[in-house]
């Protein structure tokens, strides 16, 4: 039952007047806001409150960020940007965030065997 759950999705751009989305992130938001509208509504993005920031409700992002990946049941980590890449960083590294962590990835950086990503963060 996803009734009650809060999915924290990190990633790359999301352009929804873009006519091709520009990141993996935003084609999954488009997919699931079209076709899985169940799903879609339990989305928590980031920049959906960067009024906090202006209001100075949040002075720290990182402060800010680990409370959203604190209440969230699930957090989507897409790796293509470097903002995302700082996410996983931060949050494979709080023991009570890491198990609750799906990194979406390409392979290309994750299959070479000298993959820092992949013999760092993915595999701890």
């Amino acid at each position: 039952d996803i009734s009650h759950r809060l999915l924290f999705v990190c990633g790359g751009k999301v352009d929804v007047r873009a006519p091709i989305p520009p990141s993996f992130r935003d084609r999954l938001l488009t997919y699931t806001a079209k076709h899985a509208s169940e799903l879609h509504e339990h989305f928590i993005l980031a920049e959906t409150f960067k009024d906090y920031f202006k209001e100075n409700a949040y002075p720290d992002l990182l402060v800010f960020e680990d409370d959203i990946a604190s209440i969230s049941s699930l957090i989507i980590i897409f790796l293509e940007s470097p903002g995302s890449l700082v996410e996983l960083g931060i949050f494979c590294n709080k023991s009570e965030l890491f198990k609750k962590i799906l990194i979406v990835a390409s392979a290309e950086e994750v299959s070479g065997e000298d993959s820092f990503i992949y013999l760092g963060p993915l595999e701890y």
